[in-house]
């Protein structure tokens, strides 16, 4: 039969595969898991997340344990409405935040922010700071992570290269059709536009390049450039770097981090 819960979504590496969604709760010693949730790998997970926290309210009323439970969950399952929610049933969260959803945020070099002390001495900064996301004031932490930088960084390098070497050939192809070589169907404007997005479809490309498209006889022309300090501007505050939003505002930068990382070694196990 059939499968009701493999399905044909959009997953980072861009392959067409047939997946499927999981949340659990688990305890925060041993990591015993108290519910399961499975979701068709083509629902949207700010959808899947609210059917989450349903599942959720049934499971601790059913216990009949004195649950304190804190949610994790990535940066795809947030929106005002889901913390309104979580907010309104008086629920603690750790959510990663995309930065764009915490425009206020004074943002520190990687090297300025503050390093944390005990497991995660020498190896991760973080500052928590109150700043308005969605409209309402909350706590968010800013975390620089070395060893993220460092995995990071090789995968930017690769998409930089992939991205001029496209952008390189379509010069090549655009010459060719100037010069009478090129018996494809001809290069416009609007579709070499097209092909460029495409090129610099990669996360941070278009940060890292200037491009300048314009018409000209026998073929459009194509300049581009790397965009002069950009790559500074990735390695001081972007790469390594995640944002934290949280109700958990008692807690120590370290325990917020360390507690947000409990998610990631929940999926490992």
């Amino acid at each position: 039969t059939r499968s009701q819960l493999l399905r044909r979504g959009h997953p980072k590496s861009g392959r067409p595969l047939r997946v499927l969604g999981l949340a659990l709760l688990v305890t925060e010693d041993e990591g015993l898991p108290l519910l399961t949730f499975v979701y068709p790998g083509n629902e949207n997970d700010v959808t899947a997340f609210a059917r989450f926290l349903g599942a959720l309210d049934r499971r601790r009323s059913s216990l009949k344990l004195p649950v304190d439970a804190t949610i994790a969950a990535d940066g795809g399952n947030i929106s005002k409405k889901i913390l309104r929610r979580l907010e309104a049933g008086s629920r603690h969260y750790i959510l990663r935040l995309p930065a764009r959803h915490a425009v206020e945020l004074a943002r520190e070099a990687s090297r300025d922010l503050p390093s944390l002390s005990g497991k995660l001495k020498g190896n991760v900064r973080a500052r928590k700071q109150q700043c308005h996301v969605y409209g309402v004031e909350r706590c968010v932490v800013d975390v620089y992570s070395r060893r993220m930088h460092q995995r990071q960084l090789p995968g930017l390098q690769r998409d930089w290269k992939r991205a001029r070497a496209d952008l390189q050939h379509l010069q090549k192809q655009l010459e060719n059709q100037r010069r009478g070589r090129r018996f494809a169907k001809p290069i416009t404007l609007a579709a070499l536009r097209r092909r460029v997005s495409m090129a610099l479809a990669r996360e941070h490309m278009t940060e890292l390049v200037r491009v300048r498209t314009e018409q000209a006889d026998g073929a459009p022309r194509l300049h581009f450039e790397e965009t002069p300090g950009a790559w500074e501007h990735l390695e001081n505050y972007v790469l390594g770097r995640t944002l934290l939003v949280t109700n958990r505002t008692e807690w120590s930068a370290e325990r917020i981090v360390l507690a947000s990382r409990r998610q990631s070694e929940n999926e490992r196990f």
